[in-house]
């Protein structure tokens, strides 16, 4: 499993170097953003990154473990009893920083900023950004800094280099963290 989680560690070095020039571009940072990107349900994550938030986990003192896993079943409770329940904190949400930030998924360091999306049926998809962006009308600035969110997802997505394996053998499915 830790080479897989290598793997996605250097591809996640490559999306925040690209968010800091995208971020510069874009001349918008999020502290002391009164929005936060962190209360909108993301269900468009790897089973990759679960594991990587798992190990990421791993470093937490038992106080703060219990403490998200609590908030977790409150937020769950309340988008189990509504699918147009509010806009809940992210349980790994901290006064406004991300806990276990070094594992956060891929949606989560790339949600900020304008994207494009390349789909199946070979559309393409262009999302302004945060609501911060939205207000502001950046689609100039869009068309100078394509942002492609579709290489992260494939690469992702792809066995480790040169090899004719699944991403996740059987034989890692023993390394995996239990719940």
């Amino acid at each position: 499993m830790d080479k897989y989680l290598q793997r996605l560690d250097a591809i996640y070095r490559e999306i925040d170097s690209l968010y800091e020039i995208a971020q510069r571009h874009y001349e918008v940072h999020c502290k002391g953003c009164p929005e936060y990107c962190c209360s909108t349900k993301f269900y468009h994550h790897t089973l990759l990154e679960e594991f990587s938030l798992a190990e990421g986990s791993k470093k937490l003192d038992e106080t703060k473990k219990k403490e998200i896993r609590s908030w977790a079943e409150a937020v769950f409770k309340v988008h189990r009893t509504s699918r147009e329940a509010g806009r809940e904190m992210c349980p790994l949400n901290k006064n406004s920083l991300c806990v276990l930030y070094q594992n956060h998924p891929l949606i989560c360091r790339l949600h900020r900023l304008p994207y494009e999306l390349y789909k199946r049926d070979m559309s393409i998809e262009y999302v302004i950004g945060c609501y911060r962006l939205m207000a502001e009308e950046l689609t100039e600035a869009i068309q100078n800094l394509p942002f492609n969110r579709t290489i992260f997802y494939t690469e992702i997505a792809k066995p480790g280099k040169n090899s004719d394996a699944k991403l996740i053998s059987r034989a890692d499915l023993k390394e995996l963290p239990r719940r």
